[in-house]
């Protein structure tokens, strides 16, 4: 089966490859194809094609995530080559372009944004606080840690449900779970059902180099974010502006019981997140910044 979907993803770029000769400038993202070395970009190179190439995780350090069998099929010194053959790099992490920069001085950090516009304010209601996470399957793994957490929070008598948004089912059995299989046309719908949004990562590699997307979806619905001090999540939370940074087990539980005891905080801090993500991690003003890397090269 492995082979089979080897095999159509690589005729499928093939494919895409055709296109090549109306194009001025190709934007490669990640790679080309998930196993090999990377000949294809290779191909783009020969076609002397401009490259951008852009991406938003250490696929270098792919070693790192649980469950994961390294394959001898991948070249993990990968993203490095296609750096080197690119024009510019676009870096979705402070950590991401740190690593581009030690192989080469054309890079630039482009943070992963949202179309603000669509992700429009949650309205709170007061009723029992809903603890939210939105994920795929691959990063379940991260939530492990947090039934102790939940555990004691329920211990000491705090009322709040968890709620998670996924391709897979996930359960606490220590609290109230509410299971809610993701789809991109209830996307803002679910976070805008959570009231506090947490995103627990380990400090790890790949994890340091992670964007920080989950926080900036909560928060761009105006839901504060609780979240492992680790990478770019630093970087989102350095002003204060509703994302609460944790490094062990009894912050998780303080930070969180603060939120779940005070609904006008949860508000509060939910406003002024959404205003550091209009400012700064919005697609239409950081799309100025691509559009000018690509007229100077």
């Amino acid at each position: 089966m492995m082979v089979v979907m080897m095999l159509v993803s690589f005729f499928n770029r093939v494919i895409q490859l055709r296109h090549l000769a109306r194009c001025d400038v190709v934007v490669i993202q990640q790679e080309l194809l998930r196993f090999f070395d990377p000949f294809l970009e290779y191909l783009v190179k020969f076609s002397k094609k401009k490259i951008i190439f852009d991406f938003d995780d250490a696929n270098f350090a792919l070693h790192q995530l649980a469950n994961s069998k390294p394959s001898r099929f991948y070249d993990y010194s990968k993203t490095a080559k296609i750096i080197k053959m690119s024009d510019y790099v676009l870096a979705g992490s402070e950590y991401l372009k740190d690593y581009a920069m030690q192989i080469t001085d054309k890079v630039a950090k482009v943070p992963t944004s949202v179309d603000f516009e669509r992700y429009t304010l949650k309205d709170f209601d007061g009723e029992k606080p809903v603890i939210g996470w939105m994920g795929t399957s691959s990063t379940l793994k991260y939530l492990e840690p947090m039934r102790a957490v939940f555990s004691q929070l329920r211990e000491e008598g705090k009322n709040f449900s968890v709620k998670i948004v996924c391709n897979q089912p996930f359960e606490f059995n220590c609290i109230e779970t509410i299971y809610k299989k993701w789809k991109l046309e209830d996307e803002i719908a679910d976070l805008k059902s959570f009231d506090i949004g947490i995103m627990p990562i380990t400090d790890d590699q790949y994890a340091r180099a992670k964007c920080g997307f989950k926080a900036i979806q909560y928060m761009a619905v105006g839901v504060p974010a609780v979240c492992s001090a680790v990478g770019e999540n630093l970087i989102i939370a350095k002003d204060n502006n509703g994302c609460l940074m944790v490094e062990n087990q009894q912050q998780w539980v303080d930070n969180l019981s603060l939120l779940i005891d005070d609904s006008q905080l949860r508000k509060t801090l939910g406003h002024q997140a959404r205003k550091m993500i209009e400012a700064k991690y919005n697609i239409a003003k950081n799309c100025s910044k691509i559009i000018e890397i690509i007229r100077s090269i």
